[in-house]
C-alpha cells in the first residue's frame, strides 16, 4: 500500500508532465511539458520551487542530465541533443543524432562519458559527449523498453519487449600506462 502522507513536496504543473529528470546538485529539476513543447527547471528542492521555462520548441519526449549539469533531450522526433543552459542570452545545443522515431529514454553513463538513447522501434544508440561522436548501436528485435549503464560505464543494459535483456559493450576500459 502506497502511503502518501511520505511526500516532501509537491509541484502541480499544468500541461502534464511527460518527462523528468534531477541535476546532480539534488536542487534542481527538469520536466517537459506535453503540449506546449516546453523545458522547465525548478530550483530550490526541497523548498519554494522557482520555475523557470529553459527551453521553447523543445519537444522532449526523454530528459538526462549529466554530471556537470548539461541538459540531454531525445524529441519525439527522434533527435538527441546536449544543451549547455549557462550561456546568455540563449542555450546551446550540440546535436548529437537522429533516431528513427520518438525517443523513449536516455541514461547518461555514471563517469558522464557516454550517453544512450532508445527509441519505440527498438533502435538503441551512444554518443561520447564530448565530441559528440556516434560511437555505436544495436537495432533489436523487437521495441525497447529500459536502458541503463553499469557502474564501470562501459557495458549497457537493454530491455527488450519480449522480455530478454541483452548486455552491450559500449566501450573499452580506457587505463592509464605508468
Amino acid at each position: 500500500m502506497l502511503n502518501v502522507d511520505h511526500h516532501i513536496q509537491v509541484i502541480q504543473q499544468y500541461p502534464a508532465t511527460l518527462a523528468l529528470a534531477f541535476a546532480p546538485d539534488g536542487q534542481t529539476l527538469f520536466t517537459s511539458r506535453v503540449s506546449d513543447k516546453c523545458v522547465c527547471q525548478w530550483r530550490h528542492l526541497p523548498g519554494k520551487p522557482e520555475r523557470t521555462d529553459v527551453l521553447s520548441e523543445c519537444p522532449a519526449t526523454a530528459l538526462a542530465v549529466t554530471p556537470d549539469t548539461r541538459l540531454v533531450t531525445g524529441g519525439a522526433d527522434g533527435l538527441v541533443q546536449v544543451w549547455g543552459l549557462g550561456a546568455k542570452p540563449a542555450p546551446t545545443s550540440v546535436r548529437l543524432g537522429q533516431l528513427g522515431a520518438a525517443v523513449g529514454r536516455l541514461a547518461v553513463a555514471p563517469d558522464g562519458k557516454t550517453v544512450a538513447a532508445f527509441d519505440r522501434l527498438g533502435h538503441v544508440a551512444w554518443w561520447d559527449l564530448s565530441t559528440g561522436q556516434k560511437l555505436g548501436g544495436y537495432d533489436s528485435p523487437g521495441p525497447v523498453y529500459a536502458l541503463t549503464f553499469a557502474p564501470d560505464s562501459r557495458h549497457l543494459a537493454v530491455a527488450n519487449g519480449n522480455g530478454t535483456i541483452y548486455i552491450l559493450r559500449v566501450r573499452e576500459l580506457r587505463t592509464k600506462s605508468p
